[in-house]
C-alpha cells in the first residue's frame, strides 16, 4: 500500500472516531442530573414537570404510590394542568390501591387516561419536547432497585413520542378510572355496569406484605380507595 492510500485510510479513520466520539459525548451531556435509584427520578422531574405547558405523556405500569402519590409529583401535575399542559397517561392493567391520594386529587383535572391489557416495559415519562424520564426494567410495585435517566436527547424525545402516540392510539377508547374504581366489585363479578365501558382486565393490586410481589387488593383497601373517589364523582 502506497503513502497515499496509508494517508487517506488514517484520514478516514480518525473521522470515524471523531464522529463516535462527538456522539457518545452528546449522549452523555444529554443525561440529566446523572442516574437515579428507586422513585427518586421520576420526583426528580417533578420541576420540569411543573413548568411544562404543552404536554406531559406517561407510560406507567401500576401507578404505584410510592412515585405518583409524592407531592413533588401531584403538586407538579396540577401546576402543568394549570399552565395548560395536556397530560395523557398509559397504564395498566393493574392500578395500586394504596395510590388513594393521587386518584382523590385528580378526578376531575385535564388528565386522560388509556388501559392497557399488558404490562409492558420500558415506563418512561415525556416532559413537552425537550425532556425524557425513562426507567429500567422492574417488577410491578418494586420498591427499591429500580434505575432512572432523565435525559433531554432530541433524538430520545422524539423517538419515545412516536413510540407512545402508536400505544396511545392502539389501546382504544379513553378510560375511564373514577367509575372502574366505584363500581370495581360489579365489575369482576360481570355484572353490567351502565354509563361508561367496563373494562374487566383492570385489577386493583397491592404490595406483598414481604414486599416481594404483589396480591389482588383486599375489600378493606378497595373499600378505602371509594371513599377518596366516591365523594369526588
Amino acid at each position: 500500500m502506497g503513502s497515499e492510500a496509508i494517508l487517506i485510510a488514517a484520514a478516514v479513520l480518525s473521522a470515524f472516531f471523531f464522529v463516535a466520539f462527538v456522539l457518545w459525548l452528546t449522549n452523555r451531556e444529554a443525561v440529566v442530573g446523572g442516574h437515579y435509584t428507586d422513585f427518586e427520578g421520576i420526583k426528580s422531574a417533578a420541576k420540569l414537570i411543573k413548568t411544562c405547558d404543552t404536554h406531559i405523556k406517561i407510560r406507567a405500569g401500576e401507578l404505584s404510590h410510592d412515585a405518583w402519590s409524592d407531592e413533588s409529583i401531584i403538586s407538579a401535575l396540577e401546576a402543568a394542568v394549570k399552565k395548560g399542559s395536556m397530560v395523557r397517561i398509559l397504564f395498566g392493567p393493574d392500578y395500586d390501591v394504596k395510590n388513594i391520594q393521587y386518584i382523590g386529587r385528580f378526578y376531575n383535572k385535564n388528565i386522560t387516561y388509556r388501559l392497557v391489557e399488558n404490562r409492558k416495559m420500558p415506563h418512561y415519562t415525556i416532559i413537552g419536547k425537550k425532556h425524557l424520564h425513562i426507567e429500567g426494567p422492574h417488577e410491578p410495585l418494586q420498591k427499591s432497585g429500580r434505575y432512572s435517566i432523565i435525559t433531554r436527547s432530541r433524538r430520545d424525545v422524539e423517538k419515545f413520542n412516536s413510540i407512545f402516540d402508536k400505544q396511545w392510539n392502539d389501546a382504544g377508547d379513553d378510560f375511564d378510572l373514577v367509575n372502574h374504581i366505584r363500581h370495581y366489585q360489579d365489575i369482576k363479578a360481570g355484572k353490567p355496569v351502565a354509563g361508561f365501558n367496563a373494562r374487566e382486565k383492570f385489577t386493583l393490586i397491592a404490595r406483598s406484605e414481604d414486599g416481594t410481589g404483589t396480591r389482588p387488593a383486599s375489600d378493606k383497601e378497595i373499600r378505602e380507595l371509594q371513599r377518596a373517589v366516591i365523594p369526588a364523582a
